[in-house]
Formats: structure tokens, C-alpha cells, sequence
């Protein structure tokens, strides 16, 4: 609810707020999914640009979380964000 409620406000014009809730919602996760909950939200908000906010060790320790966090953390390394997605269309 707290994430859902961070993309809207994202959505709204406090994108900065939003965004360092995210980031610390993902890195304050017990467990994979919920961390990977707030990347995607980030990735939602088309901020890649979000994860220079962390030092290496706490970008590492997203990673760590399990499977989804890593693929979002690479993803969001990489520049991707839902604007930037490839299609799967031919």
C-alpha cells in the first residue's frame, strides 16, 4: 500500500520524496519481493537515474536480496525504465 501510494505521489509532483522513499523502503526489505516491489516502482516513475543516490555497498546489498531485486537493480543500472523497455513486438 505504502509503495502504491509512493508512485502516485510520484505521479503528482514529489517525485524527489518519492523516490528516496523508494529507495529506502527497497533497501529497509526483508525479503526479495517486497524490495523488488519498490525497484519496480522506481522503474515505473522512469527513474533509473534514482540509484546514484546509494554508495556501491548499498546498491550490492539490493542486489543480494534475491533473484527480482538483482534483475532491477541491473535493469536500473543499465538506464531502463518503462519508457526505455524494449518490445517484445516484431
Amino acid at each position: 500500500m505504502r509503495i502504491q501510494a509512493a508512485i502516485s505521489v510520484g505521479r503528482t509532483g514529489q517525485r524527489e520524496q518519492a523516490l528516496d522513499f523508494l529507495l529506502q523502503e527497497s533497501l529497509s526489505a526483508e525479503g526479495d519481493a517486497h524490495s523488488a516491489w519498490a525497484l519496480d516502482a522506481i522503474k515505473l516513475l522512469d527513474a533509473p537515474e534514482a540509484l546514484a543516490a546509494l554508495s556501491k555497498a548499498q546498491v550490492e546489498a539490493l542486489a543480494k536480496k534475491g533473484f527480482n531485486s538483482q534483475r532491477l537493480v541491473n535493469l536500473l543500472k543499465a538506464g531502463g525504465s518503462v519508457k526505455r523497455m524494449p518490445s517484445n513486438r516484431q
